[in-house]
């Protein structure tokens, strides 16, 4: 029952999405924007339908594989969330919210670290490598994109949610941030504060220094806050990769990423190094020949800081010689 439940959730959402879809495009027609290119577009609704074949048939058959054999050791039998709402029983709020925010939680550690390990960065950098920003960029997705998702989730299925409402949040999760993937909502006052919006997002997007690995929550943003990886859109955002795929040709791009990653391992000495380029964040180099963002990061901070020094010293020299 609650599988058949998921399914027209599913479908609902996808029309949700295209109907969205054409409203964003026909509002940015009018205004001018620019805000969708044809080739552009095509890829990221084409991956988009695609997601919905062998990555998510791989996403779910690795999450079911994990929860039962986690769930063999639950410390709790948690009583139904969602399968119980479908199925008429009574709905403890605590286990609702608890599940929102378990869900959430795993999210946000699956995706951070999507962006600090090479392997699982191969996978999401396809979603961040277009320079446009509408709500077809949420449909952009790698060959096997959340595949490895399941493995984010041991805690809930220690816990002892059940499967069928595990799967339901993560739906419900993976919908909610369709709409955070526009430019036609300013800040929202309050709501910013602690929910995902798409001021949020698009700094998450963005290219600019000082946005990198920032805002990685899927419905929620403290938990940015809380473990410091959070930003706010202040300066214009620039959309993209640091290092621009240059191609617009499906398998270039989910095989380029792969590729670069094995030849900088393969030449690698020692057998430790050549693991490291897998697990350590892109960018990290055994010999120092290329950085890392954090790396970027305090280079970037570090030269402005010095240039605001000199400035306001600057200043201070001008005002004295008066």
């Amino acid at each position: 029952m609650v599988e058949k439940y998921l399914q027209m959730f599913s479908v609902l959402s996808y029309v949700m999405f295209f109907s969205l879809i054409l409203l964003e495009f026909i509002v940015s027609k009018y205004k001018a924007n620019n805000d969708y290119e044809l080739k552009d577009t095509v890829f990221n609704i084409g991956t988009g339908l695609f997601y919905l074949t062998i990555p998510l048939a791989l996403n779910a058959a690795l999450t079911i594989f994990l929860y039962d054999f986690f769930s063999k050791f639950a410390l709790f039998e948690m009583p139904g969330v969602w399968s119980a709402l479908i199925k008429g029983e009574h709905l403890y709020l605590w286990a609702f919210v608890l599940l929102i925010l378990m869900d959430d939680f795993s999210y946000y550690w699956f995706h951070r670290i999507s962006h600090v390990c090479r392997f699982l960065w191969c996978i999401h950098e396809v979603h961040h490598s277009s320079k446009k920003y509408n709500l077809t960029v949420f449909l952009r997705a790698s060959f096997i994109d959340y595949v490895p998702q399941g493995l984010f989730y041991i805690p809930l299925f220690i816990i002892g949610f059940k499967l069928e409402d595990i799967f339901f949040q993560m739906a419900i999760n993976f919908t909610y941030q369709f709409w955070l993937h526009t430019k036609y909502t300013g800040k929202i006052k309050y709501f910013d504060e602690i929910f995902n919006t798409p001021s949020h997002h698009r700094v998450h997007h963005a290219k600019n220094i000082g946005y990198l690995d920032k805002n990685y929550g899927g419905i929620f943003i403290i938990w940015d806050k809380m473990f410091k990886t959070f930003a706010k859109e202040e300066e214009k955002v620039e959309y993209g990769v640091l290092h621009d795929l240059n191609t617009d040709n499906v398998f270039a791009l989910n095989f380029v990423t792969f590729r670069d990653m094995f030849k900088a391992s393969f030449r690698a000495k020692g057998l430790t190094n050549k693991f490291l380029y897998l697990l350590k964040a892109p960018g990290w180099s055994h010999d120092g020949s290329s950085k890392t963002t954090k790396e970027i990061q305090e280079e970037y901070f570090s030269k402005s800081k010095l240039m605001e020094d000199n400035q306001k010293k600057y200043i201070q020299k001008k005002v004295s010689a008066v």
